[in-house]
């Protein structure tokens, strides 16, 4: 893998992506990716991509969280180490998860996300700067963050306070 040109590694990390992701394939198994990632992580990440499924959070330990920033480099088509850092994140957060998670971009394509209570300070902190992170991210924080107001949402105090009504 590491004698492959910059470009042709990018073709085969994204033509498996897109292979990986219908999931019309037999998956492998986690041993697969456990000794693809031993070999180096661009070997694990193309066997991840068809261990997992597109919709499934696996937080695939045999990547270091560093490793998994690395992934990034190649964006959408690094779509089990986008996974595997949120799956991370919303089981412990830390700050060197939201860089990873950071270097996804705001257009990664992570379907779903959610935080847990306690975590709110992860959330403002993702809401600070919400254009440098996943979507599906930044409405998880939004909703946490909404949910420990005690105005409550938006809309029950638009109701409370009549603002609409004619």
């Amino acid at each position: 893998m590491t004698t492959l040109p910059d470009a042709r590694l990018r073709a085969l990390v994204s033509g498996s992506a897109r292979i990986g992701a219908t999931g019309l394939l037999r998956r492998l198994s986690s041993e697969h990716v456990q000794a693809g990632a031993a070999r180096s992580p661009v070997v694990g990440l193309l066997m991840a991509q068809h261990c997992t499924t597109f919709e499934q959070l696996d937080e695939l330990s045999m990547f270091t969280n560093e490793e998994l920033s690395d992934l990034a480099r190649f964006g959408v088509s690094a779509w089990p180490a986008l996974n595997a850092a949120a799956a991370r994140l919303r089981a412990k957060p830390s700050d060197e998860l939201l860089a990873c998670l950071r270097r996804f971009g705001p257009s990664a394509p992570l379907l779903s996300m959610t935080l847990q209570t306690g975590d709110e300070a992860f959330a403002r902190s993702i809401l600070a700067e919400p254009a440098r992170f996943p979507l599906a991210l930044v409405l998880a924080a939004e909703r946490l963050v909404t949910a420990s107001l005690s105005d409550g949402s938006l809309a029950d105090v638009a109701a409370s306070k009549h603002w609409f009504d004619l």
